[in-house]
């Protein structure tokens, strides 16, 4: 397997270029045709399993950052599946006993900035799990206590809490002006609930949230077979979670890095060999001995003119 960085420099070696401005761009590059090579079909490498436990009382959970969507969740201590659903759906079809408690039936989530929102107006705290961070910033906005749409910008110090201006009733987004060395916390303003954490790469914060119809009555284990989120390739060790498309990913890059230089002739020929190699890597995807692919047919009414 080939690392972010030695993607990099291969490319700059192959069209004669390693300066260091270029092969910032080429790292550009790089993640644009990985992008390209994740959204192109859907990789058993970009499944993952996790599980959770419920609580009495709560119907909304935040997932793990990683997580992009969810495929199924299954209630282990009730022995039964919950059906995923939009939120919309669960609006139209639940509107009139939102407020219902029982054993989970329907699930859907909803993408937050934070894994939990304040439950008053408080001034948020972060710091870093490392003395080394003194430098990035920590941008915030939210709805204030007087109702008004802020932001403001907090200057880590290190494993010191840093205190926000503000008091925030709704946290509209979170984000880093630079990757970190340590993992970033922020806490509501008693220092102990976590409302959301960003991990050293992580420059803005994502969550999504699990929301479970009815709202539970006693604590349960639920297993969830979900899609991941991928980042990009940042760090000179990253490796691409798709396995052997590294030799892939160089050529696009190739292609692009050729287009930059006006080697148009140079550029058609490796996007022509980056997307041969990338059917072949999909087709040798497909082509796994033992998976069944299995699809479920939906009927549609005649009568509302679909046929």
């Amino acid at each position: 397997m080939k690392s972010f960085s030695v993607m990099k420099n291969s490319v700059g070696t192959n069209v004669q270029d390693t300066s260091s401005p270029f092969n910032t761009i080429i790292g550009t590059w790089v993640n644009n045709r990985y992008r390209d090579i994740i959204h192109s079909y859907d990789w058993e490498q970009l499944y993952h399993s996790q599980s959770f436990a419920t609580s009495a009382a709560t119907s909304a959970y935040a997932l793990d950052e990683n997580t992009d969507r969810v495929i199924f969740i299954k209630d282990r201590t009730n022995e039964s599946y919950l059906e995923v659903i939009t939120e919309q759906d669960f609006l139209t079809n639940y509107y009139d006993d939102l407020d219902t408690t029982g054993t989970p039936e329907v699930c859907y989530l909803k993408s937050e900035p934070v894994a939990s929102q304040p439950g008053s107006a408080e001034a948020i705290i972060v710091k870093s799990s490392s003395s080394s961070d003194t430098t990035p910033t920590i941008f915030v906005r939210g709805i204030t206590s007087t109702g008004g749409e802020v932001y403001e910008s907090l200057t880590l110090n290190g494993t010191t809490a840093v205190t926000a201006s503000n008091s925030y009733t709704n946290i509209l987004s979170v984000s880093k002006s630079a990757a970190t060395v340590g993992k970033i916390t922020m806490y509501d303003n008693d220092g102990t609930s976590i409302v959301a954490e960003l991990s050293p790469e992580t420059l803005v914060s994502r969550y999504k949230i699990l929301n479970i119809h009815p709202t539970p009555t006693a604590g349960a284990t639920m297993e969830l077979r979900t899609k991941r989120r991928v980042t990009p390739l940042s760090q000179d060790y990253d490796y691409p979670i798709i396995e052997d498309v590294e030799d892939i990913i160089e050529l696009g890059a190739q292609a692009d890095a050729w287009k930059y230089k006006r080697q148009f002739a140079k550029a058609t020929a490796l996007e022509t060999q980056y997307q041969i190699a990338k059917s072949d890597r999909i087709f040798h995807e497909v082509q796994q001995p033992n998976i069944i692919h299995q699809f479920q047919p939906q009927s549609l009414n005649r009568d509302e003119g679909i046929l």
